[in-house]
């Protein structure tokens, strides 16, 4: 029961956070507030260099967000099954777990790649303004106070 409740757990997380891997034209909203305010603090042509890698690898993961959302709704389908598959619930939790992993492995390659291109003193500004989080990426740091959007 453990495992299903953390299956169904991990699944919502991951429902959830989907939207910060996401472009607003395929999901309907994102916030890349976090990462904007970062790269503000760039040189203008540096930043747009980077938005432009990120906005690469993002387009090349569209294949993956559409299987996403097909996996999402395979697993509503078992979930609202008269009988329910445990096995197969978690089969296809295990199957949407891989493909955010993959999505998460690509953006952060793509992430790295644009900042080797960056001067050792734009890597440093860019770190010191990026704000993390536990979850998935810039979005808050609890630790100096700053958390996302109602969040506690």
């Amino acid at each position: 029961m453990k495992l299903l409740l953390s299956a169904t757990a991990l699944t919502l997380l991951l429902t959830v956070s989907a939207p910060a891997f996401a472009d607003s034209d395929w999901h309907g909203k994102s916030d890349h507030a976090p990462m904007e305010a970062a790269l503000s603090k760039l040189p203008a042509a540096d930043a747009a260099k980077f938005r432009d890698a990120m906005k690469q690898s993002h387009d090349q993961d569209k294949a993956l967000y559409d299987q996403t959302r097909t996996i999402h709704e395979e697993l509503k389908k078992l979930l609202a099954a008269d009988t329910f598959d445990k096995d197969a619930y978690l089969a296809k939790s295990k199957e949407l777990s891989q493909v955010y992993d993959t999505m998460h492995a690509n953006m952060a390659s793509a992430f790295a790649n644009a900042a080797s291109q960056l001067t050792p003193d734009e890597r440093k500004t860019l770190a010191a303004n990026l704000q993390f989080h536990r979850s998935n990426g810039m979005h808050g740091d609890k630790a100096n106070g700053s958390t996302p959007a109602g969040a506690k």
